[in-house]
């Protein structure tokens, strides 16, 4: 009989890490280790481009909380945060609904642990459709076919599928009815529209089963996980050095995309709340 078996909070930021590197996951999420190497350098870089990311997305979340837009822009002293204000803002200013809710968290369980997901923008059109948005700071939009791959693109509809009616306070939502949309405010062709759908869902249930299945299956074993055999990705892992894979990380720019989604971190009673606003 199994005991002691550790409840994990699966995010589509640790799911991904466990796709492309499941020693990476391991390190972080099983044995939460902490490790001094830098993510990329200079460090200043990425001290620049998570601080435009948490002040772009805190702009958007106070944009759709009701403060007014200008008294907003006139807080914006970076240049390169204004401009992506702008050109956010152009389309934010078509996104109308009355039922939304920025910056939520939703979970639900799967196999004795919990799917956990951030959200910047869900809303609810007129005609009960859903729409996810997910704000991205990159100037380099990947491709629709890498997009389509990440785990955040089918994570995210899922667990609204499995959560959302405690939100909008309806029934469960239909997989059909729901759509992710990413925009990135700094790229020339700023939107990537993906659909969801029963055949999708079912899909997703099977690729979520599988993957959490094998970490279960690798936990249990007690084995070492596997390092990726892709070695460029150990350039921007801060455990590079632990697995001797190199010391120096890969350099930065102000545009680069973080993570917005760390969850690692976010600890609440599942059976008594669904969402968190803030």
């Amino acid at each position: 009989m199994e005991t002691n078996r550790t409840v994990l909070h699966f995010s589509q930021s640790n799911l991904q890490d466990f796709r492309e590197c499941p020693r990476r996951f391991q390190l972080k999420v099983v044995d939460q280790i902490s490790w001094p190497a830098a993510y990329l350098e200079p460090l200043s870089g990425l001290e620049q481009a998570t601080e435009i990311g948490n002040k772009f997305h805190q702009l958007c979340h106070q944009y759709f909380s009701g403060i007014d837009p200008g008294t907003l822009e006139i807080s914006i002293t970076n240049p390169d945060l204004k401009n992506m204000w702008e050109n956010f803002y152009e389309f934010g200013m078509n996104i109308e609904a009355e039922t939304r809710y920025s910056e939520i968290i939703l979970s639900t369980p799967i196999l004795g642990h919990q799917l956990i997901a951030k959200y910047d923008l869900v809303i609810q059109t007129p005609d009960g459709k859903f729409i996810i948005y997910d704000w991205k700071t990159s100037s380099r939009k990947p491709s629709r076919t890498i997009l389509s791959q990440r785990f955040q693109t089918f994570l995210y509809p899922y667990i609204l599928t499995k959560a959302g009616n405690s939100v909008f306070k309806t029934t469960q939502p239909a997989p059909s009815d729901i759509s992710m949309i990413y925009f990135y405010p700094m790229s020339s062709d700023p939107e990537e529209i993906f659909p969801y759908s029963d055949s999708l869902y079912v899909e997703n249930i099977r690729v979520l089963t599988d993957t959490i299945t094998e970490i279960d299956d690798l936990i249990s074993s007690g084995k070492v996980f596997p390092l990726t055999e892709n070695i460029e990705e150990c350039g921007k892992c801060i455990y590079r050095s632990l697995c001797k894979r190199g010391v120096r990380a890969e350099e930065i720019d102000i545009f680069t995309e973080i993570d917005q989604e760390d969850l690692s971190d976010v600890y609440f009673e599942f059976d008594d709340i669904n969402e968190i606003e803030f």
